[in-house]
């Protein structure tokens, strides 16, 4: 466990932002040096943040609340503390719970984020999408046919389906989606994706 979740356990918040002062302030006897105040800031930043973000999502299933998990992200957008695994895990708990607001709230958002943790965030949302209301989604690629990550998004939705459930009626069903959708970029994507699954498998 780390000292800012054994903080925020023994007092508080109060306690975790004195022990954030005192890294800030280079008074931790654990960093010493510019470089080792950093890496410990990081390090301990990214804990710390996982811990509230954890308390956030528990309070918020408490109350069948995802909006508080979002407003709670607000801020950290963004930041390199918030990571890409800990934002992916706060995107995989709101998306189950309404994927479309989910998305549009990370179209908004996902050019503030580093590369990785907008993939990864997009990943989350755009298959919990897909899995809940497929035609739902498809209207939504039709409509945005020029979106400047649509192919990040139809990776995210059907990429992991493609790559490791490449069934016939997997295929066929991805294939049919696609043509419904009517974007010649968005059935060639899938097409391709699944002739590279077929010779993955050969």
């Amino acid at each position: 466990m780390t000292r800012f979740s054994s903080a925020i356990q023994r007092g508080g918040l109060e306690a975790a932002d004195k022990l954030v002062n005192s890294v800030l302030s280079g008074k931790s006897a654990v960093a010493q040096t510019p470089d080792q105040l950093r890496d410990f800031h990081h390090r301990q930043f990214e804990s710390l943040f996982a811990a509230l973000t954890r308390r956030q999502i528990q309070a918020a299933v408490a109350v069948n609340d995802t909006q508080r998990v979002l407003a709670w992200l607000e801020p950290h957008v963004g930041q390199r503390y918030a990571g890409e695994d800990n934002m992916s895990w706060a995107m995989s708990y709101i998306s189950e719970g309404n994927p479309q607001a989910t998305m549009l709230w990370l179209n908004d958002r996902v050019d503030q984020m580093a590369e990785r943790q907008a993939w990864w965030c997009i990943r989350v949302a755009a298959s919990e999408w897909r899995k809940q209301n497929l035609a739902q989604f498809g209207e939504w690629v039709k409509s945005n046919p020029d979106h400047p990550r649509l192919t990040q998004i139809l990776s995210g939705a059907w990429g992991g389906v493609i790559q490791f459930q490449h069934t016939p009626i997997h295929r066929q069903r991805a294939r049919e989606w696609a043509e419904n959708v009517g974007n010649p970029k968005v059935s060639a994507l899938i097409d391709t994706w699944i002739q590279e699954a077929e010779r993955q498998k050969e």
